[in-house]
């Protein structure tokens, strides 16, 4: 039970610091901005969440890592997890080393995705 809980904080660090840098580089100038930065930080951290979510739930996360089926059980847990738009991420279905998103509207949807993951899950405490 604590080697879960504590996995699930550690998951929950790294997707906040993952999702701080990617929120960062969105401050920089429009010609400055490392798209593939935010869209990789941000990816990472939605997975982060929703896996740390699940071991919260003493649920093992799916072996593929990708965002869809990791969604898909959380949705399981809490329908709440249904109020967040994963559509917009066009990666979802894809493991951990799918092609990244370079179109700055693309990455600001997945960087709200996150962002509202965050909330979820911190809001969640088991």
């Amino acid at each position: 039970m604590a080697i879960s809980q504590l996995s699930a904080e550690q998951h929950i660090e790294q997707a906040n610091l993952l999702l701080e840098n990617a929120l960062e580089e969105t401050q920089r100038s429009s010609a400055d901005v490392v798209t593939h930065l935010i869209c990789s930080n941000s990816r990472k951290s939605i997975q982060l969440y929703l896996q740390a979510y699940l071991l919260k739930h003493k649920t093992e996360p799916h072996p593929s890592g990708a965002i869809e089926s990791l969604f898909e059980q959380c949705t399981e847990i809490d329908p709440a997890f249904d109020n967040i738009k994963i559509e917009v991420i066009q990666c979802k279905y894809e493991g951990p080393q799918v092609e990244y998103c370079l179109g700055i509207d693309q990455v600001d949807e997945c960087l709200e995705v996150a962002k509202e993951l965050r909330s979820l899950v911190s809001a969640n405490q088991v």
